[in-house]
């Protein structure tokens, strides 16, 4: 039976993660790394959630989400047009991503039960509009059993070894068959889960972690842009380490 949890500290984390790398690697969407596992920035930044799928102890399926912020979304790298549109329109998005799913017979989608927990974590947040890059030949899973309407045309994701990707969106608030069949299922969810209790990267742990080091290297080219306001507090932490004044360089 599949045991769904709130990742809540860094070793859960880490270990989602790790299950994201195996899988992008197995389907040639990455290059192997050292750290062998595999994330995005934003997901790093205390205002994600990441859900695991256990069977016998063993992690075997994952998925994350993110909040949309001023730093914006990983999906704007290639549907910042679209994503804009929606955010001029006064809509909240939250981005769901990071999924993989090793279980045998596993295809188009991860547990239900997990995918409604992230999406409860919208809910919870108060971020209703669910954003989603997918490979197209997943578009008829989505559409059909979550709502999901196409809303960006395929583009290569080049930090996905150009692996084709369409943008979906739904939105929560709409008065249609899939919010009012899925509103109960959340609102259960919510009342199992604290989602208060996801982790949220501290920086005094985070600062020097593995996954850290990941994003230094793996990274190093696009810090600057979507990396930088916790990249500006790392190095504060950093430099207080070292008996270096905050202003030097």
């Amino acid at each position: 039976m599949l045991k769904i949890e709130i990742a809540s500290n860094f070793e859960e984390i880490l270990g989602a993660w790790t299950v994201v790398y195996e899988q992008y690697l197995s389907i040639a969407a990455i290059p192997p790394n050292p750290f062998k596992i595999w994330t995005f920035p934003h997901y790093t930044k205390g205002r994600s959630i990441t859900v695991t799928g256990s069977e016998h102890g063993r992690v075997v399926c994952t998925g994350s989400a993110v909040l949309d912020s001023p730093d914006k979304l990983p999906l704007d790298n290639y549907f910042g047009k679209e994503l804009d549109r929606l955010r001029r329109d006064g809509r909240k998005l939250i981005e769901i991503g990071l999924l993989a799913d090793q279980r045998d017979g596993a295809k188009l989608g991860l547990s239900l039960m997990l995918q409604a927990a992230l999406a409860s974590f919208g809910l919870h947040m108060k971020h209703y509009d669910f954003v989603i890059g997918i490979h197209p030949k997943s578009i008829h899973f989505y559409t059909t059993h979550y709502g999901f309407n196409v809303l960006g045309d395929k583009r290569d994701y080049s930090l996905l070894g150009n692996t084709p990707v369409t943008l979906l969106h739904a939105s929560m608030k709409a008065n249609n068959q899939f919010s009012q069949q899925l509103m109960p299922v959340f609102e259960q969810i919510l009342s199992a889960y604290n989602m208060d209790k996801r982790y949220k990267f501290p920086i005094e742990e985070f600062a020097g972690s593995f996954i850290m080091e990941f994003l230094n290297n793996y990274y190093e080219n696009e810090r600057t842009q979507i990396y930088h306001p916790e990249t500006e507090r790392i190095g504060a932490v950093a430099k207080q380490e070292q008996g270096i004044p905050q202003g030097s360089h």
